[in-house]
């Protein structure tokens, strides 16, 4: 299975305190982009190459 890696960069310590819901929230969307991304990918890939099948059956 392929691993994500977020890096997060050094936020201010107050800002850390005030809003550390709202950072793991934003996180966690960002974290079901990547994965809905993904998915995305894996699937036009499925898709080129059932194209790629399909245009060697004609090509024949």
């Amino acid at each position: 299975m392929n691993k994500i890696i977020v890096r997060v960069k050094n936020i201010p310590t107050e800002e850390k305190e005030t809003k550390p819901n709202m950072l793991l929230n934003e996180l966690i969307l960002k974290t079901q982009q990547i994965i809905e991304l993904k998915q995305n990918v894996e699937q036009l890939e499925k898709e080129n190459e059932a194209l790629k099948q399909t245009v060697k059956i004609f090509a024949r």
